[in-house]
């Protein structure tokens, strides 16, 4: 769909869906994989079916190896060709295309940045000559405040009718275009909308439509608490009106893995009585004055046990 229609919420859609369910599909050391999950669990196996638990379920195990093939289908489609004889950055993360702009001008560009655990961006343009094209850069939804400069120069942020800014300029061997897109700290408030579904919040009971919730993200990244081992405390709701966010940051190690936790959220959380959890609370529930600091990581980063979805604070 995004080949055929362009529109850059087809990019936020997959982005959000690799870096976050992708990430924790499998084991960590990429021997097992789990057919469902749920943003709350504090329960994997025991169950009827065991698809929520990381096993190694059948042989071969074709499940888990292919599993790996969204990672290079991801990067094959992160640049797309324009009917305007130029190139557009659809999805980011590091890379390096090459491919033919303008009057069929051999280029490369190349993207160096920690994308999606880092809100820089650097495009350098390889070519043995100058040329004219058109790039388009893709602006997350999510993204308030874009800052983009080609060469130095300030780039008016307007985007186009698929979400899209376009330079149109004459390119020389490394150019550069430098991306900002801050990232900022959101608490989201919603109402559970279906009946039935086993695999959104609860894997034991149907879920029941109308219950509040919130949840952490930033940028493209979903939060959630990880249920490390019997005494991990669980039990909070989320205060909503909150501003004081405490983000920790660390370098990418040199070989990547989902299981490296380079980023945290810290935030004041209640403590409440859930005694169903991970059932959702049927309402808001009113602040007692008592707050912890709860730490959270990528959900991607997580493996099985957490809970994203939390009780409203009000």
């Amino acid at each position: 769909m995004y080949q055929i229609v362009g529109n850059s919420s087809y990019g936020d859609k997959i982005e959000r869906a690799l870096f976050n369910a992708g990430g924790t599909a499998w084991s960590h050391d990429c021997k097992k994989h789990v057919y469902y999950q749920s943003a709350n669990s504090l329960k994997l196996t025991g169950r009827v079916d065991n698809r929520h638990e990381y096993r190694e379920l059948h042989d071969p195990l074709c499940c888990t190896g292919n599993i790996t093939r969204f990672i290079p289908n991801y990067v094959l489609h992160m640049w797309m060709a324009t009917s305007d004889n130029g190139v557009a950055a659809t999805m980011y993360g590091p890379s390096l295309v090459s491919v033919k702009v303008g009057n069929s001008i051999p280029v490369k560009i190349e993207e160096t940045t920690s994308y999606p655990f880092d809100e820089t961006i650097t495009l350098t343009i390889k070519t043995a000559q100058s040329v004219e094209f058109p790039l388009h850069l893709r602006i997350p939804k999510w993204c308030k405040s874009p800052v983009i400069k080609a060469k130095g120069q300030a780039v008016d942020v307007k985007l186009n009718e698929l979400g899209f800014v376009v330079i149109a300029r004459e390119w020389k061997d490394n150019d550069q275009v430098a991306i900002t897109f801050p990232m900022e700290i959101n608490c989201v408030t919603g109402i559970t909308k279906s009946n039935g579904s086993r695999s959104s919040v609860d894997t034991t009971e149907s879920l029941t439509a109308g219950l509040p919730y919130s949840f952490i993200e930033r940028g493209p990244l979903l939060f959630t608490l990880m249920i490390t081992g019997e005494n991990t405390k669980y039990n909070y709701g989320i205060i909503t009106s909150q501003k004081g966010f405490t983000f920790k940051k660390s370098p990418l190690p040199q070989k990547f893995s989902w299981g490296n936790v380079t980023l945290s959220i810290t935030l004041k959380a209640q403590p409440i009585d859930w005694p169903v959890c991970p059932k959702l609370a049927k309402q808001t529930i009113p602040k007692s004055g008592k707050t912890e600091d709860i730490t959270l990581v990528p959900y991607g980063c997580s493996q099985g046990l957490r809970i994203t979805m939390f009780p409203v604070v009000k």
